[in-house]
Formats: C-alpha cells, structure tokens, sequence
C-alpha cells in the first residue's frame, strides 16, 4: 500500500466514524424531545419485537444491566431494575 491509499483508506475510515457519531447524535437529540411515556412505550416496544425476533433474552436484558447499574443512582436503579423485570414477563 503506498501514502495515497493510506491517505485514502484514512479518510474513509474518518468519514464512517464521522457518520456514526452524526447518527449517534441524530438518535440522542430525537430521544432528548420525547416525554418518559413516549420512551417507555417505545422501549417496550422495541423489547417485544427484538424479543419476538430471538434478538434479545433475559440474559441480555440482566447483563444489561449489570454493565449500566454502576453509573445509576439509587432510585434510577430501582427503576431499571423494575423495567428489566417488566421486560422480562
């Protein structure tokens, strides 16, 4: 591989991250507008149909939540924890 393609494959690489992090803020400003009940409806919507799919079980949903807990306050723990449990029904 000589300089151009690295330049190139550089550039590439940059742009792919680039417009991740666009849709990554795309998707977190959508969900900063919703209200609590238009994000709960649909996360148990989502859940249901990844569920429904075989994309998610409720091992995910547990290991989830291990990884997310630490970073929670009390109440938001509890929270979580009776929304992993709902998802799980």
């Amino acid at each position: 591989m000589n300089f151009w393609e690295k330049n190139y494959e550089s550039d590439k690489n940059n742009a792919r991250t680039q417009g991740i992090q666009d849709d990554l803020q795309e998707k977190i400003s959508e969900y900063a507008s919703k209200s609590q009940d238009e994000l709960m409806r649909e996360l148990l919507l989502t859940a249901n149909r990844m569920r429904a799919d075989g994309n998610l079980s409720s091992n995910d949903l547990e290991n989830f939540y291990n990884r997310v807990s630490a970073f929670l306050n009390e109440e938001q723990r509890e929270r979580m924890r009776a929304l992993i449990e709902i998802l799980k029904g």
